[in-house]
């Protein structure tokens, strides 16, 4: 008849959403992860603060993430300039993801892309590491603070992208119709 709806107008297509009057549930929207963003951020800060303090010292000196390091290798001296420049960059790659995490909620492509970061920062941390314990006990230096943290804030940040993505969604009653 003209003006008559089509059957099932206003119904949902079948396959798409729940059936009416189901008591089945649906997916509530995603919860905010505060503590797992503000772990992302202060791993990030930790490790960009860790690359001014000291990673060499002796006497009264000391050398920090932007000094140049001299390395002993099979091909004789190695000159590595400015090791913490990676370390930042991860760094603020992981604080963005982490004001975008506390910003916007639990995105998880963010929150996954903060885990694959966090790995990367801790190995990165860890090359470091190794690199310069091996620049101090060639020269007999002691190893500083700021070079030891440098694989540990990677891991605060870690921890955070893994509570924000772990956290999961509430099942809430589907809307009346």
């Amino acid at each position: 008849a003209y003006g008559a709806a089509a059957p099932g107008y206003g119904q949902p297509a079948a396959g798409f959403g729940p059936a009416p009057f189901s008591d089945s549930t649906v997916k509530g929207p995603r919860p905010r992860v505060p503590v797992g963003a503000i772990l992302m951020i202060a791993g990030a800060v930790i490790a960009i603060l860790a690359t001014l303090l000291p990673w060499a010292s002796f006497d009264n000196e000391s050398l920090n993430g932007y000094d140049d390091f001299v390395l002993f290798s099979d091909d004789g001296l190695q000159r590595l300039s400015n090791p913490a420049v990676f370390n930042v960059i991860g760094a603020v790659i992981m604080l963005g993801l982490g004001i975008a995490t506390l910003a916007a909620g639990r995105v998880l492509a963010v929150t996954i892309i903060g885990i694959v970061s966090g790995v990367l920062g801790i190995l990165g941390g860890l090359i470091v590491l190794v690199l310069i314990a091996d620049f101090t006990d060639s020269f007999g230096l002691s190893l500083g603070i700021g070079v030891i943290l440098q694989p540990i804030a990677p891991i605060v940040s870690l921890a955070g992208a893994i509570i924000a993505t772990a956290k999961r969604r509430k099942a809430v009653a589907p809307a009346p119709y």
